[in-house]
């Protein structure tokens, strides 16, 4: 199934243009790829860029497995 990418919504993603927080990167490592993306925009108030973006620079750290990865 498809995820739907919805547009900026200043009162859904409070916080756009934010930096990550460490809390926030705590809760997408435990939590991506096992929730739909979009739930995960919702919870920490980001967009579907911003998410998909951080999961990726998370991956490459180490931190998130890949698709890939065992």
């Amino acid at each position: 199934m498809k995820e739907l990418m919805c547009k900026y919504d200043p009162q859904v993603h409070f916080n756009h243009k934010k930096p990550m927080t460490t809390t926030d990167q705590k809760y997408l490592i435990e939590f991506y790829g096992k929730v739909p993306v979009s739930e995960l925009c919702l919870s920490l108030g980001r967009t579907y860029k911003a998410i998909t973006e951080m999961a990726c620079s998370l991956r490459k750290q180490g931190k998130i497995k890949g698709k890939g990865d065992l």
